[in-house]
């Protein structure tokens, strides 16, 4: 995982109802710099999990049909105050950060058409939407590093990104479960 190259504010708080309206706003704006290259747009990460606590940062996957070309797009992103990363958070993909205030509101991933992590983010996203042991679970992780490392975004997001691996595992077996159920049917 790219995100702790690093440290910035932030906060982990409770579940705002004004986070999918947030995220459907930013949408309007993708589908219109990013225009019919767009394959899907999600709303993903713990914002897009109602009633979970997170920081309060507006994750979306962007599945395009090809990112190879994105020059007018990357302009017109920038013109909205985001930066580009290539690459930071996995091969073949991109990232778009806001950079308004010291506290990410917004982070847009990038991937073109069948990249592996799409799988995995939305597939999070749908197990902890299913799962609310789960949901409990993370925010207890979440909570707790925030408070033990308040002013080191680096260290709480190594720790919470060893929590988020073991916890793809059940993702990816819980997918697995529902594809053989959904095949033996």
């Amino acid at each position: 995982m790219g995100y702790n190259k690093t440290n910035y504010e932030y906060s982990v708080t409770n579940y705002d109802q004004d986070w999918p309206k947030r995220f459907e706003t930013i949408k309007t704006k993708l589908s219109e710099i990013f225009g019919p290259k767009i394959l899907r747009i999600e709303h993903i990460g713990s914002t897009s999990v109602p009633e979970m606590k997170a920081k309060p940062t507006i994750d979306i996957l962007v599945e395009l049909s090809e990112i190879s070309d994105l020059t007018h797009e990357t302009q017109e992103m920038e013109k909205l105050g985001y930066t580009r990363f290539d690459n930071y958070i996995a091969p073949n993909s991109l990232l778009f950060m806001d950079g308004s205030g010291k506290e990410r509101t917004e982070i847009i991933h990038i991937f073109p058409e069948g990249h592996p992590d799409i799988s995995d983010k939305l597939g999070l996203r749908d197990f902890l939407r299913t799962h609310p042991d789960e949901v409990s679970q993370y925010e207890n992780i979440k909570t707790d590093l925030a408070s033990r490392f308040p002013d080191d975004y680096i260290s709480y997001r190594k720790f919470k990104d060893e929590f988020v691996q073991n916890l793809l595992k059940r993702v990816r077996e819980w997918q697995n479960s529902i594809s053989t159920k959904a095949s033996s049917k």
